[in-house]
């Protein structure tokens, strides 16, 4: 082969040479760029928080600028109404300290009122209870005697239909012998001693026996003009034999007069006549 010239080999030399410059170059840029692209992460943050600082100052300071009563002159060198403010503020809680005391004072009197009206409220529940118990006392008393009174009623009112059944029992009614006019008396006691045979005497309407006509006439009566009533001829039979024996002595009867004559009613002294019971004196 050939051997090269030493021009050629000079040339190649100082290429090479440039070319060895230039990667140096390049190489100290790139790390002047690492270097400053590092410094400014580190440096991201801070600045980062500056920025926000200095936009919240700017935030502000254009608020008060828009505000303007905020730095005016007027505002900055009037120093009276600062204290007209804090005389009024003063003055707010002055009030509002004496309206605290005064609903404090009203609400003591209204519990002491209050504890008042319990306590009479009180006395009156026990008075009406007391009245409760009395008129209770009262009712069950009225109650008592309204039973006491109706018992007596019912009593009295059954001895009443026993007299009623005792009187509609033993009183006779004898009729068929006209109209009784002139002395009633004469009349009743004729009547009666022509009827059963009997001498009575009757005075102020009152009958007494005084004798049998006599047996004979007795059972020789006659039969047309006897009492209408069977019942009462027997009673008047069986009182004057009672009379006759002794046990009818004195024995008074009532008589009523009615239109179409007399009626006998044994006031006292004949108990159940019917059966042959006895007889009670007078």
């Amino acid at each position: 082969m050939p051997r090269a010239s030493p021009n050629f080999s000079s040339t190649t030399a100082k290429r090479n040479q440039s070319k060895r410059k230039e990667i140096v170059a390049v190489a100290a840029v790139r790390e002047k760029k690492g270097e400053q692209e590092r410094e400014d992460m580190t440096k991201s943050s801070e600045v980062r928080k500056e920025s926000s600082k200095r936009e919240r100052e700017e935030r502000r300071t254009s608020k008060e600028d828009k505000n303007p009563l905020r730095n005016s002159s007027r505002r900055r060198r009037s120093p009276n109404r600062s204290e007209k403010e804090n005389q009024s503020k003063e003055m707010d809680k002055e009030m509002k300290i004496t309206m605290i005391r005064d609903t404090k004072e009203e609400i003591k009197t209204l519990r002491k009122e209050l504890a008042a009206v319990r306590e009479q409220n009180g006395e009156l529940r026990k008075e009406l209870a007391t009245v409760r118990e009395e008129m209770r006392g009262r009712e069950e008393k009225g109650l008592a005697e309204k039973a006491d009174w109706m018992k007596r009623m019912k009593i009295i009112e059954k001895k009443m239909e026993q007299r009623e059944k005792k009187e509609r029992k033993n009183n006779v009614i004898i009729t068929g012998i006209g109209a009784i006019s002139g002395n009633i008396e004469r009349r009743v006691e004729k009547c009666l001693e022509r009827e059963i045979l009997v001498k009575v005497t009757l005075s102020n309407r009152r009958l007494r026996f005084v004798g049998i006509v006599s047996d004979e006439a007795y059972t020789r009566r006659s039969t047309g003009r006897s009492l209408r009533s069977p019942r009462a001829v027997n009673l008047l039979r069986l009182i004057a034999w009672r009379f006759v024996a002794g046990a009818a002595q004195n024995f008074l009867i009532d008589i009523l007069v009615v239109r179409s004559g007399f009626t006998v009613r044994f006031s006292r002294g004949v108990e159940d006549v019917d059966s042959g019971r006895g007889s009670k004196k007078r």
